[in-house]
């Protein structure tokens, strides 16, 4: 029963039996994703972060960036902040 049961936690996932993980398809499902991610150029940060589009906490905060950095009251932000804003 011992060497059934050392063989069970021993068991190599990775071939190709019945019940081992099918690396082929996670692999080839991150291959698909990587292709997608890279197909596209990237944009300069200048031409997303002062927009509408840039709403961080979306879909729950629907405010943008500069919205959130306005908002002094908010919770996120700390005493810190508040000397900052100051010092400008």
């Amino acid at each position: 029963m011992v060497l059934s049961h050392l063989r069970f936690f021993g068991e190599n996932p990775f071939n190709y039996d019945l019940n081992d993980l099918d690396l082929d398809h996670f692999c080839l499902y991150i291959q698909r994703e990587l292709h997608e991610i890279t197909a596209h150029c990237a944009s300069e940060p200048e031409g997303y972060i002062d927009t509408a589009w840039n709403q961080p906490f979306a879909p729950t905060d629907r405010r943008t960036a500069d919205e959130m950095i306005d908002d002094l009251d908010h919770l996120y932000h700390g005493p810190e902040t508040d000397q900052m804003t100051r010092k400008v």
